[in-house]
């Protein structure tokens, strides 16, 4: 299972109104109650799911020491399809149509008798969905930190989730809050007393607004904050320039940082499209320096970070704040229990450098400091290709 091994990819909520500390038997009592073959409030139709142990798809007999790492709950949740594919449906119209056509002996069908020839198709389609023919099982790491009152979900895509947090809140009876560049600036500005500042912020751009163009929203709610998510990706890259990959942390820590494997920039005004480069150092590449000196600023941005526990390599997406694809420090615990331990603890300590990153970021942004900032990271982002001596791409000759 993902958080145990290998590489993670998760999104992050915040549990308000928890009412669980430990792995006890009230909750092992809840996970038991929503298992996978329980659960059936609120699914969708030819959809069934529930909370199954870390051991495998069919175990769902929970019990303390299956659960409990540390002060950590590990399970997943169980996600069974049984919907027919369209190709096969269309296959077996076309089917049941050559038959009534060759039993009819006429050069066509009347729209009645396709629509026969459809009915039946149908009903031997969904005879072989009741039967399991075209069940997809799929499964999805839950780590829950029941000490901190925040839910790792081990997969980014919005369907996944949506299930997650249906089944979660009937499960445990919970408010669950998003750890999103939106939910996380309004969180971090209420605690500094600049909600107000927040609510009247404006998107930030790198260069100016090209006349009348609207701003690129990609679709999100007009009133969402998410827009800082991308910004707090420029003013990263902007300081981890700046300082030459050390940062410092707002408890006086320091850390190491570099921005490698991926950057996927955007337009903000929707006018050149995106640039996505995938290197070891993107930041330094001409297609990179190229969008950033543009006005394009990073959707998604991988980072190398150095702590206490050692380095920690991932992509953050900056809307959702998501991260994928994260490699942890190397444990030489040889205790199994403990060095699984050790992993769920790096993970949390990633997210609290990362979260204490965005809260120095949302800091500034709300100050008036932000307007000479924003400037200057102008400068910096207009000097890419000059700083580090780029030309531009040159297509290979064809002659």
């Amino acid at each position: 299972m993902a958080f145990a091994s290998g590489s993670v990819t998760f999104r992050r909520y915040r549990l308000i109104n928890s009412k669980f500390e430990s792995v006890d038997d009230t909750l092992i009592a809840a996970l038991s109650a929503s298992a996978f073959g329980r659960y059936s409030c609120h699914s969708e139709e030819a959809v069934e799911m529930g909370w199954i142990t870390p051991l495998h798809l069919f175990d769902t007999g929970f019990a303390g020491e299956k659960v409990a790492v540390g002060r950590f709950a590990h399970f997943a949740m169980r996600v069974d399809k049984n919907s027919v594919p369209g190709s096969i449906l269309r296959s077996y119209i076309q089917i049941e149509q050559a038959a009534a056509l060759e039993a009819s002996g006429r050069d066509f069908l009347s729209k009645a008798d396709k629509r026969q020839a459809k009915e039946a198709a149908t009903a031997r389609a969904e005879k072989e969905s009741r039967s399991g023919a075209y069940r997809r099982i799929a499964e999805y790491p839950v780590l829950w930190d029941l000490e901190r009152g925040v839910l790792f979900f081990g997969n980014s895509s919005a369907s996944a989730n949506e299930r997650m947090q249906r089944l979660f809140i009937d499960s445990f009876d919970v408010l669950m809050e998003p750890m999103d560049a939106h939910h996380q600036a309004y969180r971090m500005a209420e605690k500094i007393s600049r909600k107000r500042n927040l609510e009247d912020a404006e998107p930030a751009h790198l260069i100016p607004s090209p006349g009348d163009v609207a701003e690129e929203t990609d679709g999100v709610d007009p009133d969402s904050r998410g827009y800082l998510g991308r910004e707090f990706l420029s003013w990263l890259w902007y300081r981890i320039e700046g300082s030459e990959g050390i940062l410092a942390m707002n408890d006086g820590r320091e850390i190491g940082a570099v921005v490698s494997r991926l950057l996927d920039l955007k337009c903000d005004f929707g006018l050149s499209g995106s640039s996505v480069v995938r290197e070891d150092a993107p930041a330094v590449v001409p297609e990179a320096t190229a969008a950033i000196s543009s006005g394009k600023q990073p959707r998604k941005m991988g980072l190398l970070l150095g702590g206490s526990m050692g380095e920690w390599s991932c992509v953050l997406d900056a809307q959702s704040l998501s991260v994928s694809g994260l490699k942890l420090p190397e444990s030489e615990e040889k205790d199994p229990t403990l060095r699984q331990e050790e992993r769920f603890e790096a993970i949390a300590e990633l997210c609290g450098v990362l979260d204490d990153l965005y809260c120095g970021f949302i800091k500034e942004r709300l100050s008036t400091d932000w307007p000479r900032r924003l400037q200057e990271m102008s400068r910096w982002a207009q000097q890419a290709r000059q700083r580090f001596k780029v030309s531009e791409p040159r297509l290979a000759s064809t002659a």
